[in-house]
């Protein structure tokens, strides 16, 4: 069986996210991370490390869930405790396990979880998702989605106005202007993936 500590050329969870973004494009799918099944005190307290959201009502408006896990003792103690997964991937059509090669052993994947295999580029599809009976998304859970987008959306913010005030010696004015502009197009395509969120939220008929 495949069985090493670490695989590929991945060492980070922001790689694994970088590579999660551009299976998911921002165009079709609204990424969330860090979700929780609730906002409050109401709920399990359960976290998902992302959440995707499809925006086109036409291609069926579904929703995915992931654990991204880079090491083999980050993936052996998920897998000591799959029931945790449990409350937040009721709201899923489906639920993933993004890794790097070889974290995840032949044989330990649960039957309703996918694997998306990191290798030296992209993420590629070991075992589908399989569909899942998704419960219909509430206030609760939407809630916790809308938090996630707004935490995105105010990093966003720090980031151009930290660029725009903590100068260093070696940077010049035109590094640090295309610096900014390029965290203004990411803040401009953030408000437009909301309002496609909130489009697919409408649709969903969410109550």
């Amino acid at each position: 069986g495949r069985s090493t500590t670490r695989g590929g050329d991945v060492s980070t969870v922001a790689e694994l996210r970088a590579r999660l973004r551009t299976r998911f494009p921002q165009q079709a799918w609204a990424l969330f991370w860090e979700v929780r099944d609730g906002t409050g005190f109401i709920t399990a307290g359960r976290t998902a490390d992302a959440i995707a959201m499809g925006l086109w009502p036409s291609r069926g408006l579904e929703v995915h869930g992931f654990e991204l896990k880079l090491t083999r003792h980050d993936w052996q103690r998920e897998l000591s405790k799959p029931e945790k997964a449990e409350a937040i991937q009721g709201y899923c059509d489906r639920w993933w396990v993004v890794a790097p090669d070889g974290v995840v052993a032949d044989g330990e994947l649960p039957r309703t979880w996918g694997l998306l295999e990191a290798p030296a580029r992209g993420l590629k599809c070991r075992r589908e998702a399989p569909t899942l009976e998704a419960k219909p998304l509430d206030r609760i859970f939407v809630a916790s989605l809308a938090r996630a987008m707004q935490r995105k959306s105010v990093d966003l913010f720090d980031q151009q106005f930290r660029a725009a005030n903590t100068w260093t010696k070696d940077q010049t004015f035109a590094s640090v202007l295309s610096q900014i502009k390029a965290l203004h197009i990411q803040r401009v395509e953030q408000k437009i993936q909301a309002r496609a969120f909130q489009d697919a939220i409408k649709a969903l008929g969410v109550v």
